[in-house]
Parts: structure tokens; sequence; C-alpha cells
């Protein structure tokens, strides 16, 4: 994973809390399937939650129905990652194979920036809420919600439209903290 290393120096200054028991593993890389996507589903699979299309980092997360990543899109149309699920997660998400040398020369100042604060600066360096499923892409996702700031790296390695997507990830910073997100803009 190539852009990882750039982002492997990521600092996250919040003040640390006692961690949950369950926490990801740093470091390692690890594949999941998503299937189907979360918007084009029937209404029996919407009453289930999320399912099989939402990767879920920790149990606390999943505790809280509070997803690191969804799969999502209508029947037919683009499907997208979404990195914020609700409006007290400000976590972004920006595709680094549409321009990895800006994301690159942007790592030191995405150090110390902050997904919630700095939500004007993280657009125009292509993070957003949001990001086309391209095969073959990198992604990098800023966590930033319910006490957790983080940085994951995800590789798309296939997708079937509506149907589902793999994808390798790697978790590269994941910490609890005091503090929690405000509501996103």
């Amino acid at each position: 994973m190539t852009g990882a290393i750039a982002f492997a120096l990521f600092v996250v200054t919040a003040s640390q809390a006692q961690a949950p028991d369950t926490q990801p593993q740093i470091g390692v890389s690890r594949t999941i399937e998503l299937t189907p996507s979360y918007s084009c589903r029937t209404p029996e699979e919407f009453r289930k939650g999320y399912q099989r299309t939402a990767l879920f980092l920790s149990e606390e997360m999943r505790r809280l129905n509070s997803p690191d990543l969804l799969f999502n899109g209508a029947c037919g149309s683009e499907n997208y990652f979404q990195a914020a699920t609700h409006g007290a997660n400000a976590s972004v998400i920006a595709d680094l194979s549409i321009e990895p040398a800006a994301a690159a020369a942007g790592t030191q100042r995405l150090m110390q920036l902050d997904a919630e604060k700095d939500r004007d600066t993280l657009k125009k360096m292509g993070f957003d809420n949001d990001a086309a499923v391209v095969p073959g892409h990198i992604y990098a996702i800023l966590l930033h919600k319910h006490g957790i700031r983080g940085l994951m790296m995800v590789t798309v390695t296939s997708h079937v439209q509506d149907k589902g997507v793999e994808l390798s990830y790697e978790v590269l910073d994941y910490q609890v903290t005091t503090e929690k997100p405000l509501a996103r803009r």
C-alpha cells in the first residue's frame, strides 16, 4: 500500500482516555467484502441494520451502530464509500488515486489538521464525506467520532456494481480520546 507509508506519520494530539477492550490491530493488513450496497437492499434487509454493508473497526463502534466505512449507493447509481454516517461523525475520506502527488505533498500539513475543525482545508486536499468506489484505488479515511481519532487506508481489490466490494484495509492509527465531535456542518 504505497500511500500508507506517507500517512504513517499521522499524529493524533487529542488527550488519551481509557481504551475499550477491543480495538483494531495497528499496521495489520486485512481483507473484507462489503455486500450489497447499503441503499440497494430490500425493506426487510433495512430492518436488520447494516449487516455486511459496513466495516466496524471495533466492537464499541458496532455497539454504537456507527460504522467506520459504509458501502453505499442506490440501485443502478454510482456506488460510493461513506465515512460519516450521522451528524455526530466528522470522519472524512479521500481517494488518493485521483491526486496521489497532492495527497503526499500535504502529509505534513495533514498531520496537524483536525477532521472536524479544518473541514474546508481537508476538502481542498480532496477529503469529503464520501468517495466513489473505483477498483484499484487507494483511499485514506480520517476517523473522528464518538471519542475515536484515527487513520485507515483502504484499497479496492474488486467491485461489482450494487452487489459488493472487496477491499484490503490497514489501520495506521486508532486512539480513544476524551473529545466528542460536534455535529457536521
